[in-house]
């Protein structure tokens, strides 16, 4: 019928992509922007995005339509909403093939824990005295460490908890206990997790994948010194010590007699550290004023001085380089892993290979005492 004169009539064309939506191509130029027409054919078809002008690509009702409909339809949003989590979400959901159209954008973001006891957030660029936390998780919390797109804390009883970062909020909920023993804070590094337990304030390790509340922590691996949190950066550990001053070793090189060198800083007593940067890596530190200061880390010597940066009501902080698209890819990782896919997957290649050795011919053996023939040279 949209083959027709008729396709520039609206109600016709409403008629027909309430039914077909990809029949959408063949309505007249006019009524590709027109958003109740688009709006009724990515209800029924998504896909049908392709065929609507730029500016109802970038109409986030019209795209969530079209995402819902199909995830797929997400590759022809514009580029604002291929990037929004709340449409990316909707995508995923809807179909995990729209994770090849996400978006990749890293942000320098800046989280910590406040005098409330939650996660606080805000981007990195725009810290200053006078900006704003948001919260962006449930509590109580005793401190945090951020591994690629899983944020991990310790919760009031010790015990270590998780859930995706690129999720979470203030209703979303902890994944967890993962741990056994008591501990004060975390870092992670190099596929283990570190912990300072309370029984004694020194460094245990484990392997983070095979954490589980029935595991122990081997150690300690840190000497005798009381630590109060712990933060990695490259190949070195960062302790705050009961002190309120700040070391450092080689976490590779940790034992139960190794040496913190240091301390690194006198000017300022700190609760807690994170280190961020590439080029110019800076070192920041929340003060027991609960405020954060800063300083190049090339610059950090015992009597520098450091540089107010936020306002206060902060006991702990970690800053990472969120990614939507590697958060994403890691999200539907964990959920294919607990599903076990990875297992039936495996299982799966295991008989294809049994089966394909099975039906392949044994070449047939020589007759004894036959002459073997001369090799050839070129």
């Amino acid at each position: 019928l949209l083959l027709t004169p008729l396709n520039n009539d609206k109600e016709v064309v409403l008629e027909a992509v309430s039914q077909l939506g990809d029949s959408l191509r063949y309505a007249d130029k006019c009524l590709l922007k027109d958003r109740e027409v688009v709006l009724a054919a990515v209800q029924q078809d998504g896909l049908a995005l392709r065929y609507a002008k730029d500016k109802l690509k970038d109409d986030r009702e019209i795209v969530m339509a079209a995402v819902r409909q199909t995830g797929r339809a997400l590759r022809h949003a514009s580029e604002r909403w291929r990037k929004d989590l709340d449409v990316v979400m909707v995508a995923l959901q809807s179909n995990t093939a729209a994770l090849a159209y996400v978006e990749s954008e890293k942000h320098e973001s800046i989280y910590g824990i406040g005098l409330n006891n939650v996660v606080l957030f805000q981007p990195l660029p725009s810290l200053s005295k006078t900006s704003d936390w948001v919260e962006q998780s449930k509590g109580p919390l005793k401190s945090i460490t951020i591994e690629g797109a899983t944020i991990y804390a310790v919760k009031d009883d010790m015990r270590i908890y998780k859930q995706m970062l690129v999720t979470m909020n203030t209703e979303s909920q902890w994944i967890g206990p993962l741990s056994g023993d008591e501990v004060l804070s975390v870092a992670v590094a190099g596929g283990y997790v570190y912990g300072i337990k309370n029984s004694d304030q020194r460094v245990y390790k484990q392997v983070l994948v095979q954490m589980t509340t029935e595991n122990k922590w081997d150690g300690p691996v840190s000497d005798e010194m009381e630590l109060s949190s712990i933060s990695i950066y490259e190949d070195q550990m960062y302790g705050v010590g009961i002190d309120g001053k700040f070391y450092r070793q080689n976490v590779f090189a940790m034992c139960n007699n190794s040496t913190w060198n240091g301390p690194l800083s006198e000017t300022l007593k700190v609760q807690s550290i994170s280190i961020f940067g590439v080029a110019v890596p800076r070192l920041f530190a929340v003060g027991a004023d609960n405020k954060i200061h800063w300083q190049a880390l090339k610059d950090l010597h015992p009597k520098r001085q450091w540089a107010l940066t936020s306002q206060g009501d902060i006991t702990a902080l970690v800053i990472c380089n969120r990614d939507l698209k590697e958060a994403c890819q890691d999200m539907l990782e964990a959920d294919w892993r607990a599903k076990g896919a990875h297992l039936e997957r495996r299982a799966a290649a295991a008989k294809a290979r049994f089966t394909e050795g099975a039906a392949r011919p044994k070449s047939a053996a020589a007759p004894e005492g036959a002459a073997r023939p001369k090799s050839v040279s070129a």
